[in-house]
């Protein structure tokens, strides 16, 4: 199998294409993994893609593809109605969780869990009228006993919306809502509006002070997986993601300075919040996502919003950032490959 580089990347090639690419972090040997796919889905072990598709009897399941492109197949369940959606994969690689639904049945909406092959179908929530999301940037816990997940905070059949977010034992038991009355979040992609602590006992969240959408009163929150504890670590700002160093002791996030987004960072405790990208040149930046060493961070930059935009990474401390693309467009999904 060949190896993939440092970085897997969806491009938006136009007239609705999207594709996967790999390359490494100095911007070297680009390489198209698959032409038609949505996100990443890449397990933990750097082996194996999964991916939304629109299967021979015109449901949504999971498309499964070998990390070099071969061996392509589609994830069959027994359900013979059941669609699947977005997914994430367990730490050890062992799991998928998905949002799920059955245009059949509309009871059925609600967070699914199964084995990589597609057996031990197991229900963990119920959405009623609206769908549950599994949380981008690492819904599984770091122990993989626990699962974070957005829901929308109105009763609508959408993922653009304000969003109250949860978390729920593996099992489908002890559902607890993070996110308090009055303060919502969103599904921001793809590197994400909550993350786990790396050692599993909290998770970190934007939140908003009322409908996320109408107002730019956001915050990062820390919480217990409890619900308790709730403390929030950034002054009200415009916040759209967050996400947790891999040695616990840094957050980034996006946050726009003099109306324009930037990358931040802060310590958990809300102190040393510090600007590592700068506008000086028009440019915004997007989604910070940690090296897996979490030396470095990957993100989007560029002129408009998703639409000219280049992966570019920088050290932590804000020095030597890099452009790794040079084709302006949409990307819609990032992540390391792990080490």
């Amino acid at each position: 199998m060949s190896a993939l580089g440092d970085i897997l990347f969806n491009r938006n090639l136009g007239s609705g294409q999207v594709s996967l690419f790999t390359i490494d972090a100095d911007g070297r040997n680009e390489r198209l993994i698959h032409e038609s796919w949505d996100g990443i889905g890449l397990s933990p072990d750097g082996h194996t893609l999964i991916s939304p598709t629109v299967a021979p009897d015109r449901r949504l399941l999971p498309l499964v593809v070998q990390a070099d492109g071969s061996g392509e197949r589609i994830l069959q369940i027994k359900d013979p109605t059941l669609q699947l959606g977005s997914g994430d994969w367990s730490p050890d690689g062992a799991r998928l969780v998905f949002d799920a639904w059955d245009d059949t049945d509309v009871s059925r909406k609600g967070l699914y869990t199964m084995s990589r092959d597609g057996e031990d179908l197991v229900r963990l929530t119920k959405a009623g009228s609206r769908h549950d999301f599994p949380a981008y940037s690492g819904a599984y816990s770091p122990s993989g006993d626990r699962i974070l997940f957005f829901r929308p905070a109105k009763a609508v059949d959408a993922d653009g919306v304000s969003m109250n977010l949860f978390v729920v034992n593996a099992d489908g038991t002890s559902t607890v809502q993070l996110s308090p009355a009055g303060t919502e979040t969103i599904l921001f992609g793809p590197s994400g509006a909550s993350d786990w602590s790396p050692d599993g006992k909290q998770v970190a969240f934007v939140g908003s002070d009322g409908d996320f959408w109408k107002t730019d009163r956001h915050a990062v929150f820390t919480v217990a997986v409890d619900g308790s504890h709730l403390k929030r670590i950034t002054p009200w700002g415009d916040i759209l993601s967050v996400q947790w160093s891999p040695d616990g002791k840094t957050l980034a996030l996006t946050m726009a300075s003099s109306k324009r987004y930037q990358l931040f960072t802060v310590r958990p405790d809300g102190t040393d919040l510090l600007q590592i990208t700068s506008f000086s040149d028009a440019t915004l930046s997007f989604g910070p996502m940690w090296s897996p060493d979490g030396s470095r961070l990957l993100f989007i930059r560029g002129t408009g919003l998703r639409s000219a935009m280049d992966l570019w990474i920088v050290n932590a401390d804000g020095t030597n950032p890099v452009q790794v693309t040079h084709s302006p467009t949409g990307y819609g999904g990032y992540a390391w490959v792990p080490g």
